[in-house]
């Protein structure tokens, strides 16, 4: 899959409806996610709902004792995506006095504002319908984009080439792109791409996928 450069543990603070999508696409893109809630009825209901590759803790995420129960040393990031911004804010807070290290997402459910800037939170997601796809291209960090929060099967992504990427160079119509992958536009020349399109190095093109077809594509573009 495109994100799947190498297995990342990510924890999950809120296991409400974005916090279950973000683990879901977590385990499709082959990382590890940890849903952290305080609830007991709804740990109860994902623990039922979820697979096996799914870890779920009950434990307020605020609280240092959870978050280190979550093994936070080890995470890669702590995407806090509860139903409160000061709380997603405070999460983060905590997360980074425990690993420095570790990579911070807060969602927001307003317009971001100076009140907000944390040196905690390295990035927020807001709006909030942008959700869970947004949310994961945040924590990591990844050069593949999710254009935005669609509810389909089908993904539409920012991917720019490389310089040793297959594709460079060549004209699309000499490129063998999956049968369920559409180029669809060169980003930076702010052109439609056709068969004479010539993928050019560190530009970014806007592909609508099946993701399935995401490892070849990856392959295709960065090598």
């Amino acid at each position: 899959d495109m994100y799947r450069d190498a297995d990342h543990r990510l924890l999950i603070a809120g296991g409400g409806r974005v916090g279950q999508k973000t683990a879901e696409l977590f385990l499709e893109y082959g990382h590890q996610p940890v849903l952290i809630e305080h609830d007991e009825d709804v740990v109860t209901k994902l623990r039922e709902d979820t697979t096996q590759y799914t870890t779920v803790i009950r434990g307020d995420s605020i609280e240092e004792d959870t978050l280190r129960a979550a093994d936070i040393a080890d995470a890669d990031a702590v995407l806090a995506l509860t139903q409160s911004t000061d709380t997603n804010i405070t999460i983060c807070e905590s997360a980074r006095e425990l690993a420095p290290s570790v990579r911070t997402i807060a969602r927001l459910h307003r317009e971001p504002t100076t009140d907000d800037e944390s040196e905690s939170v390295d990035e927020f997601v807001f709006p909030e319908h942008a959700g869970a796809r947004v949310a994961v291209n945040k924590a990591l960090g990844a050069p593949v984009q999710p254009f935005t929060d669609l509810d389909t099967h089908l993904e539409v992504v920012a991917l720019e080439a490389t310089d040793d990427a297959p594709a460079a160079g060549k004209a699309l119509a000499d490129i063998l792109i999956p049968s369920d992958a559409t180029v669809i536009a060169d980003m930076d020349d702010e052109t439609l791409a056709d068969g004479e399109t010539v993928v050019t190095s560190g530009h970014r093109y806007l592909i609508a996928t099946d993701p399935a077809t995401a490892d070849d594509l990856k392959k295709l573009f960065r090598g």
